[in-house]
């Protein structure tokens, strides 16, 4: 009896083990991946979100300081603040949800995410 035990350890995993482990995998899989793609997306809205209120911002303290809206977002990168060697911001951001440009209303000087 003791020679059977040392010859079924040496064996090996039985099917049922296998398709066993197999199942718990799929089942953790099922309930990970969905989530991992739910986090990329809702990082990807935050991002939109802040890049939004980055370019607001920006928009808003060109307004103060030369009492009219940017005519683009673009001037922002190329106009220097008053007294100061430094652009508004350093590149325009896109949409990372879309990858299309912000829209913006130069009457209003509102910033808007695309579509």
């Amino acid at each position: 009896m003791l020679s059977l035990k040392r010859w079924r350890k040496r064996q090996g995993f039985t099917l049922i083990e296998m398709l066993i482990v197999i199942v718990v995998i799929g089942v953790l899989a099922s309930i990970i991946v969905p989530k991992l793609f739910g986090a990329a997306s809702q990082a990807k809205q935050k991002a939109r979100l802040a890049d939004i209120q980055e370019l607001q911002n920006a928009v808003n303290l060109y307004e103060a300081d030369y009492g009219s809206w940017p005519a683009n977002l673009t001037v922002l990168t190329t106009t220097n603040r008053p007294g100061t060697s430094t652009p508004y911001l350093d590149s325009v951001p896109t949409d990372p949800v879309t990858g299309e440009a912000f829209q913006y209303d130069a009457n209003t000087g509102q910033v808007s995410a695309p579509g």
